[in-house]
């Protein structure tokens, strides 16, 4: 069994002026190597080489295949604002087969034996995810109370993709002894499990303002809706669904120094 791993992760930063900084950056995964599922846990003890393979060598591979681009930049738009942005974009590949552990039956630790039950697995999962962020952040004073504000707006998309087939543990459970291993028995027969395309879209706005009175008394208090839609259809039941979601977070917090190396803190929060 062999395993390999590739990343490349460039990265470019330019800032033009004293007021505007880009940041650009770019992140290729390639990972392959035998699905594992660590270390079966027999009654605390394990005397069995870390080194043995619970899976099934002969089936190959699981890989995952990952792109991930990020570009951001900040402009100051005088001494006391600036605004930022950001786009992240995601995109993952899995595919593969693999010896899903079941369940250890028969355990005896005199003989010793003890048989783990395992579904064989053909996976392929493609997801696809982007998050745009706009952001404004100040200070300004109104009458005599100092305000640091900052302001935003995020839009997560997200789409995925499963197809998942597998075997029947009970009917063909593809056995092995993890004291005395033998592989190369035959395939079980793959049904599909799990078909499905699902989207999520989220809206989000949000706003916290860091109130000063005096030297003194500060107040922090935030608010931030979220919108989430979820629409799906499963292959499999030739079924579909939608679902409609909004939250509202809200925070506020209060901070009094009784003496210069002292602070009282406190916050309360909600969501509904």
């Amino acid at each position: 069994m062999s395993a390999s791993h590739k990343l490349v992760a460039p990265s470019v930063s330019w800032r033009p002026d004293q007021r505007i900084r880009i940041l650009g950056t770019i992140e290729y995964l390639e990972h392959e190597a035998p699905f594992d599922s660590g270390i079966v846990a027999v009654d605390e003890l394990f005397p069995i080489p870390d080194t043995r393979f619970r899976g099934e060598p002969g089936i190959g591979t699981t890989r995952v295949d990952g792109l991930t681009s990020m570009l951001s930049g900040e402009y100051e738009l005088d001494d006391a604002w600036e605004l930022s942005s950001a786009v992240y974009w995601q995109g993952t590949d899995v595919a593969g087969q693999k010896a899903e552990p079941v369940e250890l039956d028969d355990v005896d630790l005199a003989d010793p034996e003890a048989i783990l039950v395992r579904e064989l697995q053909d996976e392929s999962i493609e997801t696809d995810s982007l998050s745009i962020q706009v952001e404004v952040e100040g200070d300004f004073e109104f009458n005599v109370i100092g305000n640091q504000v900052l302001a935003g707006y995020e839009y997560s998309p997200l789409e995925e993709d499963v197809d998942l087939a597998g075997s029947d543990s009970e009917e063909q459970p593809c056995e092995i002894d993890i004291f005395d291993v033998e592989y190369g028995q035959d395939r079980p027969s793959l049904a599909p499990l799990r078909r499905s395309s699902e989207s999520v879209d989220i809206h989000s706005i949000y706003v916290k303002d860091l109130l000063t009175f005096g030297d003194d008394w500060r107040v922090l208090a935030g608010a931030r809706p979220d919108f989430t839609v979820i629409d799906g259809d499963d292959h499999v039941s030739s079924s579909s669904f939608s679902q409609h979601d909004s939250e509202l977070s809200s925070r506020i917090g209060l901070v009094w120094p009784p003496h210069p190396a002292v602070s009282l803190f406190a916050s309360y929060s909600e969501s509904t």
